[in-house]
């Protein structure tokens, strides 16, 4: 269970490194989009500023850093959210004297920062604690509440503008007895849709169908964009001897799934409990396996990881993948020329879209660091998003961005759409939809060893216990 705690923690991390640092960014070539503000205006709430001291270092531990680059982080020019941190940078040194210092990867992602921390010698004064999935590792290090970390809200910076801060993960995931002990950025530009899970189409195959890019645009916008109409595309495009085929298996049973009926963990009775077997669910998991045994997804040997995928994907061996819309920019191997995004088709049991997102980034600080006040202001300063959630000028930042990656109206339409509905799935907190959604549990069920909805059924009582040990339940 240990190795494999760790084994999610790493994947969480890696998903909000890339969320945190990547080249959703960068700007089109040119003048920025819109005016970057000026880091001085960096402050909701001015009389905050009385608590950062002249002479104060504060050491920030980002994990991703490799040795040697602590003096270039948020020195990117071609990054406007990289130009604004360095600004802000400038301004906490040249304004108010205090300093940054980086700290880069200790060797482990959190251990020896946290073990210093609980030691009383701490190594790092905050850090980016990764996704909100990790909090709870970290408040319960040692398997002591608030070990390592000190409670936010035992200090005068507030993070309770949800125009800039996720409220309510905040108060769902990093709350304990009544107290706050991480902050979480929202996401703004074109970060709100990078993990979101979308059905990649490649047009020439969609069209040798029957189907024009602009009608499957059309459909989502009537709500018939669903699995009848995504089963008679894989259907129709299937060609084995050619090597080409409808649609590529990796994570479509667990997106099926959500697609018919919502998140596979629901609360019951203030508990939180898993429901990933239910008819609306074993439905999805019922069409990958039609899907399947009709020959209509890419064969087992093929696409069986997002990786993979991409690479069946992107050299026309099938007409659909479901994958994070990232994978559009962070993979260059075997482009193709004209490929759109939808939503996941909706299930018979739904009555809308859904699209599962990462979680949140959060923000923590640990015992015994210097000035707490000072230190939530200067990282409060730091890790601003760059515009206010539903701004104009935010909403400007992301039209440009994505006309990187496209400028036809349906598509810029869509991924506009595509912020209303994404969803943070409980599922990922609790590290079960990587074990829902693997090959190993995909194979046993394509291969028609289990059926979906027994397995799951069979299997909900490990799923409950990771649960309880994951929230620590028992110990609160």
């Amino acid at each position: 269970m240990k190795q494999a705690c760790k084994w999610l923690a790493a994947a969480l991390c890696l998903a909000v490194c890339f969320a945190f640092t990547a080249c959703g960014d960068q700007a089109p070539t040119g003048n920025s989009p819109t005016p970057v503000p000026s880091a001085s205006q960096n402050t909701e709430t001015d009389s905050e500023l009385q608590y950062l001291k002249a002479g104060d270092t504060y050491r920030l531990y980002h994990w991703w850093l490799q040795s040697g680059q602590e003096e270039t982080e948020f020195r990117d020019d071609e990054s406007i959210v990289g130009r604004y941190r360095a600004e802000t940078l400038d301004t906490l040194k040249n304004t108010y004297g205090i300093t940054i210092k980086f700290i880069p990867w200790t060797g482990s992602y959190w251990d020896e920062v946290r073990s210093s921390a609980f030691s009383g010698t701490p190594l790092a004064d905050g850090m980016h604690g990764g996704s909100v999935a990790n909090i709870m590792d970290h408040y319960w290090y040692m398997e002591i509440p608030g070990s390592c970390l000190e409670a936010i809200s035992d200090h005068n910076i507030s993070f309770d503008d949800d125009a800039y801060w996720d409220v309510q993960q905040q108060e769902q995931y990093c709350t304990f007895n009544g107290k706050l002990y991480g902050f979480v950025m929202n996401t703004v530009g074109m970060k709100t849709i990078e993990a979101a899970k979308v059905t990649f189409f490649n047009y020439s195959l969609v069209e040798k169908a029957g189907y024009t890019p602009q009608q499957l645009y059309a459909m989502v916008k009537d709500k018939t964009w669903n699995w009848d109409v995504f089963s008679n595309i894989c259907a129709a495009v299937t060609d084995g001897d050619r090597g080409v085929w409808g649609t590529t298996w990796y994570d479509l049973g667990l997106q099926l799934a959500f697609s018919n009926g919502g998140d596979i963990i629901a609360s019951e009775s203030g508990e939180d409990v898993f429901v990933g077997y239910s008819d609306k669910h074993a439905k999805g998991w019922d069409l990958l396996k039609s899907l399947y045994d009709s020959g209509y997804t890419c064969p087992l040997d093929k696409g069986a990881y997002d990786q993979d995928a991409i690479t069946v994907f992107k050299s026309e061996q099938t007409a659909f993948m479901i994958n994070h819309w990232r994978r559009t920019f962070d993979n260059k191997k075997g482009s193709i020329d004209k490929y759109g995004w939808l939503p996941v088709p909706m299930g018979p049991d739904a009555t809308d879209y859904t699209s599962e997102n990462q979680p949140g980034e959060c923000f923590v600080i640990f015992k015994d660091c210097n000035n707490p006040d000072g230190l939530l202001k200067a990282m409060k300063m730091l890790y601003r998003p760059i515009y206010a959630k539903g701004s104009a000028e935010n909403q400007i930042l992301f039209e440009s961005e994505i006309s990187m990656y496209c400028n036809d109206e349906e598509s810029v339409e869509f991924l506009t759409y595509l912020q209303s509905i994404t969803t943070q799935s409980k599922a990922v907190f609790y590290g079960i939809n990587w074990d829902y959604m693997s090959v190993e549990t995909t194979v046993k069920i394509l291969s028609g060893e289990v059926t979906a909805q027994s397995y799951f059924e069979s299997i909900a009582p490990v799923y409950n216990e990771k649960i309880r040990q994951v929230s620590r339940a028992d110990k609160q």
